[in-house]
């Protein structure tokens, strides 16, 4: 859900100045495109402020850290989540994953699913004539590949670990958008579907000098191809673009005590509707022996939450997060997403 809808979005900035021009396409386009790349790895990511690029034990886009996990043989998750755009449709999605300790290294496999309505996200009434759009989020599949392991030890310190990791991920997916203009002189609809293939190589590594010290990074770099077709009343037209992008993060994560973990991030996109700052923390508290934590943290643009139950070979983490995206507030209004996730190591 991260990775796959990067290169649609630049359509929306033709399609929506020809047909709206009261929108402001381009920056509707990349902060689009925000929502769906910090769709978080699982629920106990996303309860903590979405960090994920130095938090040992928690999942992550970085295979790097996913190497540093502490299961014997493997581990299966499934994480089920919602995308609630205020003034737009809800996505739904699904994601089940599995997990491979191998005898160098991990080896981790995740599919991907999801999909929306069709709803409105904009209607005018003026005495021009009346005006909407409306969006659908069709066909989102993803298939992720992490291979991760510990490429060294006792490199400064006596306890210190480097892991590295490198993944693969495929994605398609299908939006629609539809408009609908009516004046005293005319009427007429208007829309495009547009289809997007992505391939993206990622890369991660993470150094710790101790077990209560991580520094990590991650990069990634999506080569995207969309193929849309503009329908004007019955008049369709077919083009083919390509695009590409880059993803870059860094973080620290810093266990302070036995039941208190700390983590933050910096993120920067280079999208090809323009670049993108953001900064991400959060806060995992232990609350009752090593079975019930709860966590808060800042995503971007607003706060998150959520509680982890766990369990001697399991656990279950539900996750809130409330208006992260408040690019999106003025078109489809503010993002709420919930999240939760189930896994089993064996």
């Amino acid at each position: 859900m991260k990775k796959v809808l990067i290169a649609v979005f630049w359509l929306v900035m033709f399609f929506l100045m020809g047909v709206a021009p009261t929108l402001q396409a381009a920056d509707f386009e990349k902060e689009l495109s925000k929502a769906f790349i910090n769709v978080p790895p699982d629920a106990s990511n996303a309860s903590m402020g979405n960090t994920w690029v130095a938090t040992p034990f928690f999942g992550s886009n970085s295979a790097a850290v996913t190497a540093m996990g502490t299961y014997e043989r493997g581990v299966v998750s499934l994480n089920y989540g919602v995308i609630d755009f205020e003034k737009g449709p809800d996505v739904q999605f699904y994601a089940p994953s599995a997990l491979a300790k191998l005898p160098f290294g991990v080896l981790q496999f995740s599919y991907a699913a999801g999909n929306s309505d069709r709803k409105t996200f904009r209607e005018e009434f003026s005495e021009e004539g009346w005006f909407s759009d409306d969006i659908e989020f069709g066909s989102i599949k993803e298939i992720d590949i992490q291979y991760g392991f510990k490429a060294g030890e006792k490199i400064f310190f006596e306890e210190d670990k480097f892991y590295a990791g490198v993944g693969y991920n495929y994605g398609k997916s299908d939006i629609r958008f539809g408009s609908d203009i009516s004046t005293p002189a005319t009427s007429f609809t208007a829309s495009l579907n547009s289809g997007t293939r992505s391939h993206t190589w990622s890369a991660g590594a993470v150094y710790q000098p101790s077990p209560l010290v991580s520094a990590g990074g991650f990069y990634a770099h999506s080569w995207d191809k969309t193929d849309d077709t503009f329908d004007f009343e019955g008049l369709a037209e077919e083009e083919t673009n390509r695009s590409q992008s880059n993803q870059y993060r860094f973080g620290v994560g810093v266990q302070v005590t036995s039941s208190t973990f700390v983590a933050a991030d910096y993120q920067h996109l280079d999208l090809p509707s323009g670049n993108s700052d953001q900064f991400f923390a959060g806060v995992e508290q232990g609350i009752y022996k090593d079975s019930l934590y709860l966590y808060c943290g800042w995503a971007g643009d607003g706060p998150t939450t959520g509680i982890g139950m766990y369990f001697e070979n399991g656990g279950l983490n539900v996750a809130y997060m409330h208006d992260t995206n408040d690019g999106l507030n003025k078109t489809l209004g503010k993002t709420k997403v919930v999240m939760v996730s189930a896994y089993l190591n064996f």
